[in-house]
């Protein structure tokens, strides 16, 4: 049981958690989150992909950078 003091989880945490824990593919950390909103047609299309999050990752690196503004 989470959160009662003396029964939640293994007692010293688990000392191999970097071998077990969650690890992105690439050197940049995926700490920020988008939000979009979406029909659900698209949403049932996008369930059908597999692995669609990193799909859509490798979509947004494949974008060209933006160009810097003119500043006259």
């Amino acid at each position: 049981m989470t959160g009662v003091k003396g029964r939640s989880g293994r007692p010293g945490g688990n000392p191999d958690i970097k071998a077990y824990g969650f690890k992105v593919k690439g050197e940049d950390p995926l700490n920020v989150q988008v939000g979009v909103r979406i029909s659900e047609q698209q949403k049932r299309k996008l369930d059908g992909v597999e692995n669609w999050r990193d799909v859509f990752r490798d979509w947004i690196d494949s974008l060209p950078d933006p160009e810097p503004e003119n500043q006259n």
